[in-house]
């Protein structure tokens, strides 16, 4: 496991605390591990496959692109609501 994230106590300590986290290729694959519990990332160097989280793919194309309690958009739907309590606004990008 690397740093905890809330022992770093400001930028500087941050990036040193990120680049001292290992980081492996080896045959194409790039690994880093991030600080605290953030989990593993993977690259593949050719772009064969999606990177991934944990060994869990990065979904590109979510259901929900906003999934809030104040914010909520459906992927693509160009329709964004925003509400707190009984105010409510919805705002639509698809309009012209």
């Amino acid at each position: 496991m690397g740093t905890e994230v809330t022992d770093t106590t400001d930028f500087a300590a941050f990036r040193s605390a990120i680049q001292r986290n290992p980081l492996f290729l080896q045959k194409g694959v790039l690994r880093y591990t991030g600080l605290g519990d953030t989990g593993t990332l993977t690259f593949y160097t050719d772009s064969t496959h999606l990177p991934e989280i944990d060994g869990k793919p990065i979904d590109f194309r979510p259901r929900k692109v906003y999934d809030s309690p104040f914010i909520q958009s459906e992927h693509d739907s160009g329709i964004v609501t925003l509400q707190k309590g009984t105010r409510r606004v919805v705002l639509d990008f698809n309009e012209r």
